[in-house]
């Protein structure tokens, strides 16, 4: 601390601690002692950072085949669920869950034909932040099976009692899908 005498003015940066702090000043001089004191409360400012939201999954601008997508985004400086909302095309999503650990949203979203827009919004005390993609949802175009017998041919005059069968069959993704038949006798061997 110092002391001017002039002024009788004693200056000094003190180091506070956390909470209370009480200073005491006292002076003497033949005559006497003389003291004050005051009490000084030190609460350390909080600084709360705002929410930091990215979405990872599905991409921006995606197109789907599949109404069914999995939303996973990672929301920062938040401490719960409560902190955050979902929407799809402007409709609020409750079923979502939120890690603290993992700093991770996840929900299962449905979309509509055409365009679809998800929103993640996180709000605390230091602000809020939010982000948005937009995927479409295409419905798979599935076109009707096509069958071409290729061997043998139509009209075919054999002198043996087997016959080798070949066949193109398209737009089909599996055997069940196939149904081989001679003289209206299902065949299930191929």
């Amino acid at each position: 601390f110092t002391f001017d005498k002039f002024s009788n003015q004693v200056t000094a940066n003190i180091t506070l601690e956390k909470g209370n702090n009480t200073v005491f000043i006292g002076a003497e001089n033949e005559d006497g002692t003389a003291s004050d004191q005051t009490n000084i409360i030190y609460q350390e400012i909080e600084i709360i950072r705002p929410p930091q939201v990215t979405i990872q999954k599905p991409f921006n601008n995606s197109i789907v085949e599949n109404s069914e997508v999995e939303l996973i985004a990672t929301v920062k400086n938040i401490t719960s669920k409560n902190d955050i909302q979902v929407f799809l095309n402007g409709n609020a999503i409750s079923n979502f869950s939120y890690s603290n650990r993992k700093l991770e949203v996840k929900a299962n979203l449905t979309l509509t034909e055409g365009n679809n827009t998800i929103r993640v919004i996180a709000t605390n005390n230091g602000g809020s932040d939010e982000a948005s993609v937009n995927v479409k949802y295409q419905a798979p175009v599935i076109d009707a099976p096509v069958v071409n017998i290729q061997n043998p041919q139509d009209n075919i005059t054999v002198n043996t009692t087997s016959v080798s069968l070949t066949a193109e069959v398209l737009n089909v993704t599996d055997k069940r899908d196939i149904s081989v038949r001679v003289n209206d006798r299902t065949i299930n061997d191929f």
